[in-house]
């Protein structure tokens, strides 16, 4: 028993050194440090709401293949409101093509630049997913846009089904 304690507080000990050290290096900073960590860590900046970019609000949006589609064809998902800007996206799919090689892709963006939040992205195969392109980071409209799925390449199969959700953070 006292050679179990022994160890105990021998891991213990080590892990508090450990511990102690990480948060030492925590402060240091280098070129390759983020703003964020600069303020927080560096300038032990308290942050807010504000710096966080406020509340996370996550809308979940389905569209299903109700006719046979065209390369082009378009299904509104949801408005994103002036001001707010785009956390993240993910969308994923049951296949909308009729063979894992069928090339169906889709996009999502808006009416200026149909891929906007996320890229062309091949959807023919069951638990194909999309995420959000590097041009949706941070997006935020000047005017209430609505947000559309775009299929391009192939045609999609009918009654096939893409879910997703996208985090949106409130703005001004």
């Amino acid at each position: 028993m006292k050679i179990l304690q022994y160890l105990l507080v021998s891991i213990s000990t080590l892990w508090v050194q450990a511990v102690g050290r990480l948060m030492q290096e925590r402060g240091t900073t280098t070129a390759r440090s983020s703003a964020l960590y600069t303020a927080y860590v560096t300038n032990k900046y308290t942050p807010d709401a504000r710096d966080m970019h406020g509340r996370v609000i996550p809308i979940y949006f389905t569209f299903t293949i109700v006719s046979a589609s065209n390369i082009g064809d378009t299904y509104k998902l949801f408005t994103l409101p002036k001001g707010w800007s785009v956390a993240e996206i993910r969308a994923t799919t049951d296949g909308l093509g009729a063979s894992a090689g069928a090339g169906v892709t889709v996009a999502i963006g808006d009416a200026d630049d149909v891929d906007r939040l996320m890229k062309a992205t091949d959807f023919d195969a069951a638990e194909a997913q999309g995420v959000l392109a590097y041009a949706g980071v941070a997006y935020r409209p000047t005017a209430d846009t609505t947000v559309i799925a775009t299929i391009g390449t192939a045609a999609a199969v009918v009654g096939k089904i893409v879910k997703g959700h996208v985090l949106l953070v409130p703005g001004s």
